[in-house]
């Protein structure tokens, strides 16, 4: 009888387990600022979860963390309206966009106000993608979806990544279990080892 391989796990939780006990290496800002930028093009890419994991683990970081990825998923930004602009020089033609539908307004408000409109909705921790494509429909040039999205990226995420830092009680614990993290202080030692303690009780006394 053949040996039943085991399922294969999904790219996000590889990257995910590969990322997270390294969170306290010098380089993992450089961690999040790829995995970001490939998020663009990458949807499995769990640029945002990653993120939050990092400043579960690290919450004094939280700033750092939320800036090199956020700026790695406004350079994504970035090259996706290259790309869209190299498309359409190379084949011609365009997309188009239902009036009045959601993604129709939000081309609208952005055909309206520009790269003042792109900003904001950049400063937002939303689909990016979608934001990038409908402002290039509406006549943005990749110099001005750059711009904004190099700025206003890092802000969306330096917000996510503050309000992980401050939930709840300053701190969050990743929700899947990992390897120990690399260069761990004698505090998260301490801190796993009282979450640990009750538990071990709870079960000991048959709770």
């Amino acid at each position: 009888m053949d040996a039943v391989r085991p399922a294969r796990r999904p790219l996000s939780r590889r990257v995910l387990d590969w990322a997270t006990p390294r969170v306290r290496q010098p380089w993992h800002p450089a961690r999040l600022l790829g995995v970001a930028a490939a998020d663009t093009f990458v949807p499995a890419m769990p640029s945002k979860t990653l993120l939050v994991a990092s400043t579960a683990v690290a919450p004094e970081k939280w700033l750092r963390f939320g800036l090199w990825a956020g700026f790695g998923n406004g350079l994504g930004g970035t090259l996706l309206a290259a790309a869209l602009s190299l498309g359409v020089a190379a084949f011609g033609g365009s997309l188009e966009v239902a009036p009045g539908s959601f993604f129709g307004s939000v081309q609208l408000f952005v055909k309206s106000y520009g790269v003042l409109a792109l900003f904001l909705l950049a400063s937002v921790p939303w689909a990016h993608r979608t934001l990038v494509i409908l402002s290039f429909l509406a006549g943005l040039s990749v110099v001005e979806i750059g711009v904004a999205m190099l700025v206003g990226r890092p802000i969306a995420f330096a917000f996510l990544s503050y309000a992980a830092s401050r939930l709840p009680a300053g701190r969050l614990r990743c929700p899947w279990p990992h390897p120990p993290v690399d260069g761990a202080t004698e505090q998260d030692r301490a801190d796993q080892a009282a979450t640990a303690g009750p538990r071990l009780g709870g079960e000991a006394l048959g709770v």
